[in-house]
């Protein structure tokens, strides 16, 4: 909990959920509609979306709202006076918009998974002439294969994932954690797990194939993080236990 209602802060980070600071003060967050600067005034269940690219003043708008083959509604444009809407896709019911601005399902990768040359080898189920990326696994011969697209059943489940951690902590998190956890330990894992896992497809294929992944789930942090989170891999905490026990018996040496 945070120090409360109307107390003093230097962020929002100090105020309880649904506060957020003001001036050095803990406020509550603003209804949607509302002008706003900054998304933590919005509070964790909705955005500072800015329509005009020119302008350092949004609005608050709710997420999960938007249906698909709708527009955002936004230009972007990098001048002195632009905003980044990162996180505006979430006000699609989808979690998705393509380069267009459009709420989407996202478009399917044909031959995702398979062994590929080049990225012309990769083309999505929607169409033809878009590709996916023809990515690097993680093996010794430089074996490449088709990666995933946005509308891939994979990142369907990251969304949804990512919505239920959402759902549960919008109102019990505080506004300047975000997306960092701060409750519901197995929702949030289970989100990150899904995420880190089709981030990192093509790396995936290999897992279990090279007798080096042992290690790879140790010491690289991209599978080590896998491997915390996912909590299906044994590995690590078989080497971490090792790792204790050798701690363990150094410090008796001495």
């Amino acid at each position: 909990m945070g120090v409360g209602l109307n107390r003093m802060c230097s962020s929002s980070a100090d105020c309880d959920p649904q506060q957020y600071c003001n001036l050095g003060r803990c406020v509550p967050v603003k209804i949607l509609g509302s002008v706003c600067y900054h998304r933590n005034e919005c509070g964790r269940e909705a955005t500072c979306f800015f329509t005009d690219p020119n302008s350092i003043a949004g609005s608050c708008q709710e997420y999960f709202k938007i249906d698909n083959g709708s527009p955002l509604n936004v230009s972007m444009k990098i001048d002195s006076y632009s905003v980044i809407n990162e996180d505006s896709h979430l006000m699609c019911r989808s979690q998705y918009a393509n380069s267009s601005g459009i709420c989407s399902a996202g478009i399917r990768s044909l031959n995702k998974g398979k062994v590929c040359k080049n990225n012309t080898m990769c083309p999505s189920v929607e169409d033809p002439n878009i590709f996916a990326k023809c990515t690097c696994g993680w093996n010794a011969n430089k074996t490449r294969y088709c990666d995933l697209m946005p509308g891939d059943d994979e990142w369907v489940q990251v969304r949804a994932k990512f919505k239920a951690y959402h759902e549960a902590t919008k109102v019990n998190c505080n506004t300047e954690a975000r997306w960092e956890r701060c409750s519901e330990t197995k929702l949030f894992n289970d989100w990150m797990c899904a995420k880190l896992k089709a981030e990192n497809y093509a790396y995936m294929i290999d897992d279990g194939v090279l007798p080096c992944m042992d290690n790879l789930y140790a010491y690289i942090p991209v599978f080590s993080d896998i491997a915390l989170y996912c909590n299906s891999w044994s590995r690590l905490s078989i080497l971490s236990s090792v790792s204790v026990m050798i701690s363990m018996f150094l410090i008796l040496m001495y």
